[in-house]
């Protein structure tokens, strides 16, 4: 039983650390769309709506 809990938890850890290389991923890729759309600043609030799904 301590092995077989030992792999379960191994396997929870390893998703957990998937997991949070995913998020460090999204919050980079928010980023960058932020700096983007600070760069560009645009003044019409369609042209900042259409940016936002670019």
């Amino acid at each position: 039983m301590g092995k077989n809990s030992s792999q379960c938890q191994k396997k929870l850890v390893e998703g957990m650390a998937q997991q949070i290389d995913n998020l460090e991923k999204q919050l980079r890729d928010i980023s960058a769309v932020q700096q983007q759309l600070l760069e560009k600043k645009p003044t019409h609030i369609k042209e900042l709506i259409i940016a936002s799904f670019l």
